[in-house]
């Protein structure tokens, strides 16, 4: 995705590439962080790439504080030169949490 387009950077441009719960397919694996592994995805509404950070929740009790502190910053920031945040989606059932940037 180009970041050359002035739109993208808007609120509306970040609004239209919200990642809505449900509405997107995990791929690959591209690598590893500190919360969990990172893979390409896409957005099923739009057709756009994302990243999808996937997190394993059981027994993570002061990471996923960690984590939420992570995600309000990630919210706060918009800035052309920083992965933007998408959204992020819980699946309580299966003990993982997803959150989406974009690629």
């Amino acid at each position: 995705m180009s970041r050359d387009n002035a739109e993208e950077g808007s609120l509306d441009g970040i609004l239209a590439r919200l990642v809505q719960p449900g509405q997107w397919k995990l791929g690959d694996m591209i690598g590893s962080g500190s919360f969990g592994d990172v893979f390409v995805g896409m957005n099923e509404v739009n057709g756009h790439l994302i990243a999808i950070k996937v997190v394993t929740l059981q027994g993570r009790e002061a990471e996923i504080m960690a984590l939420d502190s992570e995600i309000g910053l990630m919210k706060s920031l918009h800035h052309p030169n920083i992965v933007c945040y998408l959204g992020s989606e819980l699946q309580a059932e299966k003990g993982r949490f997803f959150i989406f940037q974009e690629w």
